[in-house]
């Protein structure tokens, strides 16, 4: 009998070792999937940041710029914050309602305007920022963004023509008493 114990521990032993390579197998086949998963992730990040086919395109027919259009360090050219700013209100006014981020972007894009970066929406929300009043467009707080003058009172906005005596716009929790 003790030797029939015995012939089972090592087919179990055999077993237990068997499994245990499997095992080894398929935590290795995880790992390989979660290193191709994270470098495509940061790939992604990286490349969607940049926009190497315009980079290229552009190397190619300025001769003087090529090398400084396609350096890893140089910042994507961006349109300009006025020329966006009033494109923006032109799409707000031919919509002739706020209009957020996303679509504002979706549009410029389409019209060829460029906002590249790491958050193409922030930098959108940035530019609007700091052409200021000027821009004739104001971010609403319940999201989007509308003509300065206009108001628009299911967000609570009144218009520039009711303004503090620092001329910024008010929302209608903001009228002085």
């Amino acid at each position: 009998m003790a030797h029939r114990a015995l012939e089972n521990a090592i087919v179990y032993r055999d077993q237990t070792l068997e499994r245990i390579r499997q095992l080894e197998h398929e935590l290795a086949q995880a790992k390989t999937d979660l290193a191709q998963a994270e470098a495509f992730v940061s790939g992604w990040s990286r490349f969607n940041s940049v926009n190497l086919v315009d980079r290229q395109n552009e190397s190619r027919t300025s001769v003087d710029d090529s090398a400084a259009d396609i350096g890893p360090t140089r910042r994507p050219k961006n349109s300009k914050k006025e020329e966006i700013a009033k494109a923006v209100r032109q799409l707000v006014e031919q919509a002739g309602t706020p209009l957020g981020r996303r679509e504002l972007l979706e549009a410029l894009m389409q019209q060829g305007y460029k906002i590249q970066g790491g958050n193409p929406d922030m930098i959108l929300s940035t530019m609007l920022w700091r052409a200021g009043q000027a821009a004739g467009v104001v971010r609403l707080k319940s999201g989007g963004y509308w003509l300065i003058e206009k108001p628009w009172e299911s967000a609570g906005y009144l218009g520039a023509s009711q303004t503090d005596s620092s001329d910024t716009p008010l929302s209608l929790d903001e009228v002085p008493e």
